[in-house]
C-alpha cells in the first residue's frame, strides 16, 4: 500500500472519529430542565415594572400574591431609582401594607433628568408571625428629557 493511500485512510478514519464524537456530544435539554425557579413558603408570585412616558412620567408598579388561606399580610416597599455616579440613587419611595394575601402598589413620579431608571421592590409576606422577604427589580428604562 502506498504512502499516499495510508495517509488518506488515516485522514478518513480521523474525520469519522471526530464526527462521531460531535454527534454523541450533543443532547437536547428542555426549558423545564434549565430554568431556575425559586420556591417560597408563602409567596406565589411577585412582579415589578416601570414604564416612562415621553412627557417624563414614571409609572411604577409592584405587586405580590401569597397563598390564599396561608398569607395574612403583604407589605411592599417600592423605590424608583436612577443610576447616578456609578450607583443607584432613590428618587421616589412608597410603602403599602395590605391585610390580605394580595397587595399592589401603583405610583407615578415626574422625572426631572435624563438617565437610566428602575424600580426596586421589597416584598414582606406574612403568615401569622412568620414572614419571608423577597427583593425584585424591574427592567431598566432609559429616559431622555426633551
Amino acid at each position: 500500500m502506498s504512502r499516499t493511500m495510508r495517509t488518506l485512510i488515516c485522514l478518513m478514519m480521523s474525520m469519522m472519529m471526530i464526527l462521531t464524537m460531535n454527534i454523541w456530544g450533543c443532547s437536547a435539554v428542555s426549558a423545564e430542565e434549565t430554568s431556575v425557579q425559586p420556591r417560597y413558603n408563602y409567596t406565589g408570585y411577585t412582579s415589578t415594572s416601570l414604564s416612562i412616558t415621553t412627557a417624563g412620567t414614571a409609572r411604577c408598579f409592584a405587586d405580590a400574591e401569597g397563598y390564599q388561606d396561608i398569607v395574612t399580610k403583604v407589605h411592599i416597599e417600592m423605590k424608583l431609582q436612577q443610576y447616578l455616579a456609578l450607583q443607584w440613587t432613590t428618587v421616589g419611595a412608597w410603602t403599602g401594607t395590605f391585610n390580605d394575601y394580595y397587595g399592589a402598589l401603583s405610583k407615578t413620579k415626574a422625572l426631572t433628568s435624563s438617565g437610566n431608571y428602575r424600580v426596586k421592590a421589597v416584598f414582606t409576606v406574612y403568615s401569622g408571625s412568620n414572614s419571608e422577604k423577597i427583593t425584585s427589580y424591574s427592567p431598566e428604562r432609559y429616559y431622555t428629557r426633551p
